[in-house]
């Protein structure tokens, strides 16, 4: 059959301005400002776009728990990503902000206190029993600089691919 992907990573909301006509903006206030949120994460994107060209593509986080992870969860199922290893716990996403200055766009973080930034550790997945029956774990360079946690984490799952020969893609994410 075809490969089967493992993507690890942390989910994001995403706010960036949305283009709108100078008319829609006559209810809001003069500091309001149009935008379009949506769901992401380099990892997560991965898995969306294999499912969609029909691969079997399983995702791994950890979410918050309530209606904005449940969001998350929706959008990858919807898509076809398998995400029954996904954790929830309370607490809260990260998100990106598109911000413009005078020199354009620019990306603007906020995750430090995301339940995945704060709670993933090494051994907050069961790398040996998500591994099974793959071909290949995806991962980015994000991860392991999101702190000590998520970075031992990301090394538990490419120590456990390697003993189980696994392939494993590495996206830098260096921009």
């Amino acid at each position: 059959g075809p490969p089967s992907f493992l993507s690890f990573g942390e989910a994001l909301l995403t706010y960036k301005p949305a283009l709108m006509k100078e008319e829609d903006n006559t209810l809001m206030a003069p500091s309001a400002r149009h935008c379009l949120q949506s769901i992401g994460g380099s990892e997560l994107n991965t898995a969306l776009a294999l499912a969609r060209i029909g691969v079997f593509a399983s995702w791994v986080s950890l979410l918050p728990t309530g209606p904005i992870g449940a969001e998350v969860l929706d959008v990858a199922k919807a898509s076809g990503v398998d995400v029954a290893a996904v954790q929830r716990m309370d607490g809260d996403i990260g998100t990106l902000h598109v911000v413009t200055d005078e020199t354009g766009p620019h990306p603007h973080y906020q995750r430090l206190n995301s339940v995945f930034c704060k709670h993933v550790v090494a051994g907050t997945f069961a790398w040996d029993s998500l591994l099974q029956g793959r071909e290949w774990l995806h991962m980015t360079g994000i991860t392991p600089m999101l702190g000590a946690g998520p970075r031992d984490a990301w090394e538990a799952g490419i120590r456990e691919a390697a003993r189980n020969g696994l392939c494993v893609s590495v996206d830098l994410n260096h921009r």
